[in-house]
């Protein structure tokens, strides 16, 4: 199987995340993501829209003519005899509802999130060389973190509930360098380009950190208030 296919990658992501992905295939695309951080990506993507669908789905409870119309396509006795057998066959269908709604909604979604990657996700400005998932103590992504030869691209999660009053700076702790270095502003929301620092490729970046600062990111040069780390990975 070529995991070098975009395609193919999509389509594992996005099972995964919905959890029709399962057995040993699962258990080999979770091998993957450890090892590959371009199948992260991938996946971390999914989750993220997924995760956007989901909350827009408002759950509706079926009445009792679906249930009956149901029992009736599936051989139960078309006109229960009693209270306790219409009670009997509800039960039984109230169990297989999940998963019928359940293989529905993986379909709906799946199809959803395969159009709309392919007109909503932006175009890397040249290729990815390093990449850095930061996340929150709850192991939500809260950004995605791709560096390119002269820019770095940040999105940010849907799970990050930022403070209006404060700004989220991102810096890089470097082995040859006795203080962070800050690399920008990290955006609330959607999607935002941080010029490269010019002295980003001549460090020894161990990890990266993202602060909590006031309007307008540091006002020392040095992180306020540091609240999450991550590791960059080089592609």
């Amino acid at each position: 199987m070529n995991y070098n296919n975009q395609t193919l990658i999509d389509m594992l992501a996005a099972e995964y995340v919905l959890g029709t992905l399962r057995g040993p295939a699962r258990q080999r695309f979770q091998t993957l993501i450890m090892q590959s951080t371009h199948i992260r990506e991938a996946t971390w993507q999914w989750e993220q829209h997924l995760n956007e669908i989901n909350r827009q789905i408002t759950p509706v409870e079926p009445n009792d003519a679906v249930w009956q119309t149901i029992s009736q396509r599936l051989g139960f006795d078309e006109k229960p005899a009693n209270e306790t057998s219409r009670h009997v066959i509800k039960s039984g269908l109230s169990r297989l509802w999940p998963v019928l709604t359940g293989v529905a909604t993986a379909a709906s979604l799946l199809l959803a999130v395969l159009l709309w990657r392919e007109s909503q996700i932006p175009v890397a400005p040249g290729p990815v060389q390093h990449v850095a998932v930061v996340k929150g103590e709850d192991a939500s992504s809260y950004w995605l973190i791709e560096v390119h030869p002269r820019d770095i691209t940040v999105r940010a999660g849907s799970s990050f509930q930022g403070l209006a009053d404060k700004d989220y700076e991102l810096w890089a702790v470097a082995t040859n360098e006795p203080n962070p270095v800050s690399l920008g502003l990290l955006p609330k929301q959607g999607e935002l380009v941080l010029a490269k620092n010019t002295r980003f490729d001549q460090l020894d970046i161990q990890m990266l950190a993202v602060s909590e600062e006031p309007l307008g990111g540091s006002p020392s040069g040095l992180p306020t208030r540091v609240l999450y780390t991550a590791e960059l990975d080089r592609l």
